[in-house]
């Protein structure tokens, strides 16, 4: 393991560990910097750790992150929807799950982020490992498809 993998797992178990450190985690300004590491050069097992961090800082309900902090992740979110490793994909389709089971805004935002409602259903059918997962996701959505439809 390299440093900055190890910096980066550090991260992810910190705001992994509750709302508190959540919050602190996002408060800190790392949020930016870890989006800048979502691009094609990105060693999978960095992106690994970025998307599960992501998916760590989406997290919690009691109280759920700002929205106005994790509403930055929708764009990158949107894209690692789309990625071929199952690591990505999954922690990819947690994050989205955690800002999509709450108020309609919120829906809304996700799938104002990209035609994320018809990807998720065909990982419903076509991914097994993640299936329940992606269908989680696509409960919450539903609540937003007329919208989707009409925004499509």
């Amino acid at each position: 393991m390299t440093t900055i993998d190890g910096c980066g797992e550090s991260v992810v178990l910190v705001a992994g560990d509750g709302p508190d450190l959540r919050d602190h985690v996002l408060s800190s300004g790392c949020l930016e910097p870890l989006l800048r590491h979502i691009n094609a050069e990105t060693p999978v097992s960095f992106l690994r750790n970025v998307t599960w961090t992501l998916s760590n800082l989406c997290r919690n309900k009691n109280p759920p992150p700002p929205f106005d902090a994790v509403c930055l992740c929708l764009p990158a979110l949107a894209l690692l929807v789309h990625h071929t490793d199952r690591e990505v994909l999954s922690d990819a389709c947690w994050a989205l799950s955690y800002l999509t089971d709450g108020p309609n805004d919120k829906i809304q935002a996700v799938i104002d982020a990209g035609k994320l409602f018809c990807h998720i259903i065909n990982l419903c059918c076509h991914y097994c490992p993640i299936h329940p997962l992606s269908c989680a996701v696509s409960r919450h959505l539903k609540v937003g498809f007329y919208g989707f439809l009409l925004i499509s």
